[in-house]
C-alpha cells in the first residue's frame, strides 16, 4: 500500500511538473494516471466488509476521474463541474451510510457563510456560470458539512481523515474559481492539484482505514 500511494505521489509531482512546463502530451497521460492509481488503491486495499461505504466511494472517484478527464480542455468545463458535483453527492451518501445524517448546525452554519460570502465575490464575473456554480457550491458544502459531522459525531483518525479531507477538497476547488473567473495565474496547478490529490488520497484511504477500524473495535 504504502509504495502504491507513492506512485500516487511521484505521479502526482509529474503531472504538476508537465503542466507547468507546457508539456501537454505528458501531462494528458499523469493526470488521470494519478487519480487512477488513487481508485486502484481503493480496489485492492478497500473494505468490501463495508459495500455500500466502499462502492459509493469507488463511483465517487471515478467520477472525479471523469471530472479529471474533461477538464483536460477547457471546452469541456461545464461536463468536468458536473462530474464533480455528481462525485461530491456520492461523497456525501458515502459519508451518510457510516452513520446516517447528522445536523450539527455549527460547521453548517460556518461553511455556509464562508461559501455564501465567496459566490458573492465570484458572482460579477460569473456570467452565465452564475447558476451552475451556486449549484456546486452548495453541493460540496452539504458534503463537506456531512464530512465534518462525522468527525464530531465519532472523534477517531478515520473520521477525521474524512473531515479533512473534505476541507482540503473545498479550498482546491476555490483555488480553481479564483484562477477561472478571478485572477487567471500561472502556477496554479502547483496549488490545484497536489490539494485536488491530496484530498481524494485522504478519501480513498478512508475506504482502507475503515477497515482497520473494524479489526480494531
Amino acid at each position: 500500500m504504502t509504495i502504491l500511494y507513492g506512485l500516487v505521489f511521484i505521479s502526482a509531482m509529474v503531472s504538476v511538473y508537465c503542466q507547468l512546463n507546457q508539456l501537454d502530451g505528458l501531462f494528458f497521460v499523469f493526470k488521470p494516471l494519478t487519480t487512477i492509481l488513487i481508485i486502484a488503491a481503493l480496489l485492492i486495499y478497500g473494505n468490501r466488509r463495508e459495500p455500500r461505504y466502499f462502492t459509493t466511494l469507488l463511483m465517487a472517484l471515478i467520477s472525479c476521474l471523469l471530472g479529471d478527464i474533461f477538464l483536460l480542455n477547457d471546452d469541456y468545463f461545464v461536463y468536468g463541474l458536473v462530474a464533480f458535483l455528481i462525485g461530491h453527492l456520492l461523497f456525501c451518501y458515502a459519508f451518510v451510510s457510516i452513520g446516517g445524517v447528522k445536523f450539527y448546525l455549527t460547521p453548517l452554519f460556518i461553511l455556509s457563510t464562508v461559501a455564501l460570502s465567496f459566490y458573492l465575490y465570484l458572482l460579477p464575473t460569473l456570467g452565465s456560470f452564475a447558476v451552475p456554480v451556486a449549484i456546486y457550491n452548495s453541493v460540496i458544502v452539504l458534503m463537506a458539512w456531512q464530512g465534518i459531522n462525522l468527525l464530531i459525531w465519532n472523534k477517531s483518525w478515520f473520521t477525521a481523515c474524512i473531515a479533512l479531507a473534505a476541507v482540503i477538497f473545498m479550498i482546491s476547488d476555490s483555488v480553481i474559481a479564483i484562477d477561472k473567473f478571478i485572477i487567471p495565474f500561472s502556477g496554479s496547478s502547483a496549488i490545484i492539484l497536489p490539494l485536488y490529490w491530496l484530498s481524494i488520497s485522504m478519501l480513498s484511504y478512508s475506504g482502507i482505514a475503515i477497515n482497520h477500524a473494524s479489526k480494531d473495535s
